[in-house]
């Protein structure tokens, strides 16, 4: 095991998230040294781009039934663990249909 966490911070606009790394740098000066990733989830490739440089990408950004879909996809293409904070059920159901996401947590069933 190693003794340290790797991690990336990626969305689509760098200079954003740069300014966010720069305050968690005043506060914790190592983030300095995080890595940026950009992508769009209307660019797969992107998308795909980024999953292939992780083992897990969390995402934390929805509404999930329209942003999740291409991110999950391109984690499925890149071979690359998925998780959301999400709690909607729709986007759960999608992704436990599919057969390489047997991971999800199975939700109660409803009438």
């Amino acid at each position: 095991m190693q003794d340290e966490v790797k991690w990336a911070m990626a969305g689509r606009n760098k200079q954003k998230l740069e300014k966010i790394r720069d305050d968690l740098a005043r506060e914790y000066p190592a983030a300095k040294s995080i890595p940026i990733l950009t992508g769009d989830a209307e660019d797969q490739d992107s998308l795909v781009a980024i999953a292939s440089q992780t083992k897990v990408l969390i995402a934390t950004s929805g509404p999930f039934a329209k942003l999740g879909t291409p991110v999950v996809e391109a984690c499925i293409s890149a071979g690359t663990h998925y998780c959301d904070i999400t709690g909607r059920r729709v986007h759960l159901k999608w992704c436990k249909d599919l057969s390489c996401c047997s991971s999800t947590p199975k939700q109660p069933e409803t009438a």
